[in-house]
């Protein structure tokens, strides 16, 4: 029985789906089993696992969004540690050994870092965007959420959350709010990097943030079931820049811990885009609710 589980969801993910599997063989931490949840219509991604015996596989022929697709690997994972993460990822050879070592060192749910694979601005600026705090040099210590990513938990850990709703793309999100909310303690660990491919143009970017932040907004609002006067405050501070304007400047701060506040400032322009589509989707999501 292996004693960890990872758990992957894919959908029409070949571009990276190999080279993330690649360097999961290439782990120096070799007690676990990969877990791969395929919702692709096509069957290119299924070529290539045919390539990984090693990997098991569950197709699904509806479109599952990732969490949705997590928990339906759960249910056939046989580890007691499960590990959330991503085909658009590369992972360093000590990767998963620094994710659980953290774990058994101090019992905790382990959120690990998230790098920037490219180098391009454009690249730097949509990795701001989502993941401005997960940057690696992030001082370890507890956080309120993290990314689903690079998350380490056990299965009593999951097993305690309970009901989150999983046809949201924010759901692993209200995940790791829920798990914290149930007492139990995140633990931000650097060391636990891996590299975020960003393979998007800027007509997929633009409408990705704007869906995301839609898909954000309607949840939010239906889960604590806002009344109208509430939905109207938080329309109208998405709609002008007040909201904008500190989601910036927390960005800044982050980058500046990363030790990367030149490449922020470079990529600036690219950032605030991709924030500006996200309160606006959140925006027509209020406005849509009233």
């Amino acid at each position: 029985m292996p004693g960890v589980s990872l758990i992957i969801p894919v959908y029409e993910s070949h571009d990276t789906l190999a080279g993330c599997l690649d360097a999961l063989r290439r782990q120096t931490w070799q007690d676990f089993e990969v877990i791969i949840v395929d919702s692709s219509p096509s069957r290119r991604a299924q070529d290539i696992l045919a390539k990984f015996p090693e990997v098991r596989v569950i197709r699904s022929e509806r479109r599952l969004l990732p969490f949705a697709a997590r928990k339906l690997g759960i249910r056939s994972a046989r580890g007691k540690i499960l590990v959330s993460t991503d085909p658009d990822l590369d992972f360093p050879a000590d990767w998963l050994e620094r994710l659980v070592r953290c774990h058994q060192r101090t019992g905790f749910a382990v959120a690990g870092s998230v790098a920037c694979f490219g180098e391009r601005l454009f690249d730097w600026g949509v990795h701001f965007c989502k993941y401005h705090d997960s940057l690696p040099y992030k001082p370890a210590g507890p956080v309120e959420s993290a990314a689903s990513a690079n998350l380490l938990l056990t299965r009593e850990m999951y097993e305690a959350v309970g009901g989150v709703p999983d046809d949201a793309f924010c759901s692993d999100y209200l995940f790791t709010l829920a798990l914290v909310a149930r007492g139990f303690t995140l633990w931000f660990e650097p060391s636990a990097c891996v590299c975020h491919h960003h393979m998007v143009s800027w007509g997929n970017y633009i409408a990705e943030r704007f869906a995301r932040g839609q898909d954000f907004g309607r949840t939010r609002a239906r889960m604590r079931r806002w009344s109208k006067p509430r939905l109207m405050f938080w329309l109208l501070i998405s709609v002008f820049p007040i909201r904008l304007a500190r989601l910036l400047a927390r960005t800044a701060r982050s980058a500046q811990r990363g030790r990367v506040l030149d490449v922020y400032l470079l990529a600036l322009p690219v950032v605030a885009l991709g924030f500006g589509a996200w309160l606006a989707g959140e925006a027509a999501a209020y406005a849509k609710e009233l």
